[in-house]
């Protein structure tokens, strides 16, 4: 271990009371922000008592705390206790008060509270913060979660996402409205059909949701976009199959690096945007993939997007003609950055299958207009801020949303949550 790590080391061991612990294992990992930051992290993991060891199944003995650090800003990004059993001294807090608890955080984090984060949930001893620029919900959501046990030790803190300050968001007044935006309602409100526990498949309208921008300008999807996302949108087509067999490989996602990576802040591989020619490669590994995999299915799978993770090239690929079941059929294939061959591939067609087996339940009756009608008065439209990952800030947007569905087949409102 350098310096920098020692000092870590030795400062974590006095902020959480680790004097009854030792320090057993130690690794850095690397991760990319929304905003194409990466950072490093350094984990270490701290046993109880000399001489404990992991069971012979890897599980690590209860009472261990895992502590995850910023390497360079030495923020706290997770505290956990194994078993939410700590033997740390003297280290407690009056959880019962809850502005101790935001002081804290607010100390540990340098976040302001009411401007960056608020309390969302609270039981007994834990605490849910979530992120907000000046008390509107961001998008991606970024939370903030810290557990007590009863004696006020901390048993688990963790902070995930971007807590964006007001510089990166637009100044502009929420104004939004249901009635501006009509077109975009009449395209959300889609005939979905769901699957029931008693092997039954109902058809319903539901309302798909999206970010409408509060300038009525354009709309934004509520999926978190990647920086080195490529849209293909490509028609995969053939005249001849392959007849090569494909074996996947073993693939790793580890983020683990040297200490000398670390200490060099080398961007993450993920930044890198994919090229023309990257592209270009990808589609023939694919098309060459499907070809051997999926001879007779040319013409029905689409190219969605390309995007790098943890070392490989992802391909997203989905049907042509969707059918109208909740659950869409996807496959992802991992590709070599190198050679572009294709490694593995994720499938979700297993799951998939066994609704086969289902009956659908009733034919419908309703019309989308009349299903429109029905929800209207169900429609949410919040205010969030949404990132754009091309203009590098903050959107102000409005959510549309129901929590409501319409049965198809007799008219009546069912929570989306009892499907």
């Amino acid at each position: 271990m350098n310096d920098r790590v020692i000092a870590i080391v030795n400062n974590t061991k006095k902020k959480f009371g680790l004097h009854h612990y030792y320090l057993a294992k130690t690794s850095i990992w690397r991760s990319v922000t929304i905003c194409g930051q990466t950072e490093y992290v350094l984990n270490m993991e701290w046993f109880p008592h000399e001489g404990t060891e992991e069971s012979e199944d890897g599980m690590n003995p209860v009472g261990t705390a895992s502590i995850d650090i910023d390497i360079h800003t030495k923020k706290i990004h997770s505290v956990i206790f194994v078993g939410a059993k700590a033997y740390t001294e003297p280290v407690t807090f009056d959880w019962t008060n809850r502005e101790v608890v935001i002081d804290w955080v607010e100390k540990e984090t340098a976040l302001t509270y009411g401007n960056q984060f608020q309390l969302s949930e609270e039981e007994e001893g834990t605490f849910h913060f979530k992120a907000n620029i000046d008390g509107v919900a961001i998008s991606p959501s970024s939370d903030i979660q810290v557990k007590f046990d009863k004696e006020g030790r901390l048993i688990f803190f963790s902070i995930h996402g971007p807590f964006p300050t007001r510089e990166l968001a637009e100044e502009v007044s929420f104004s939004l409205t249901l009635e501006q935006i009509e077109d975009v309602i009449e395209n959300q409100l889609k005939l979905v059909y769901f699957p029931q526990a008693q092997n039954k498949i109902i058809p319903a309208y539901g309302i798909e949701e999206i970010y409408v921008k509060n300038d009525r300008g354009a709309t934004m999807s509520t999926s978190i976009d990647k920086r080195s996302r490529v849209h293909v949108n490509e028609i995969m087509e053939w005249d001849e199959p392959l007849e090569n067999t494909f074996e996947s490989v073993t693939i790793s996602m580890t983020d683990e690096v040297s200490l000398d990576v670390a200490r060099a802040r080398e961007p993450h591989p993920d930044v890198k945007p994919i090229s023309k020619l990257e592209v270009e490669r990808c589609i023939t590994s694919v098309r060459e993939f499907l070809r051997q995999q999926y001879s007779n299915q040319t013409g029905e799978w689409l190219l969605q997007t390309l995007h790098r993770e943890n070392g490989y090239i992802l391909a997203t690929l989905i049907p042509t003609k969707p059918d109208l079941f909740v659950f869409q059929r996807k496959m992802v294939l991992f590709i070599d950055e190198q050679s572009y061959d294709v490694l593995n591939v994720i499938d979700n067609e297993a799951m998939l299958d066994k609704f086969q087996a289902y009956e659908e339940e009733e034919s419908v009756h309703i019309t989308k207009e009349e299903a429109g009608k029905t929800l209207r008065p169900h429609l949410e439209l919040t205010p969030y801020y949404v990132y754009d990952v091309q203009q590098d800030k903050y959107v102000l947007c409005g959510k549309l949303d129901c929590q409501e569905v319409v049965h198809a087949a007799n008219g009546e409102i069912v929570r989306l949550r009892d499907l």
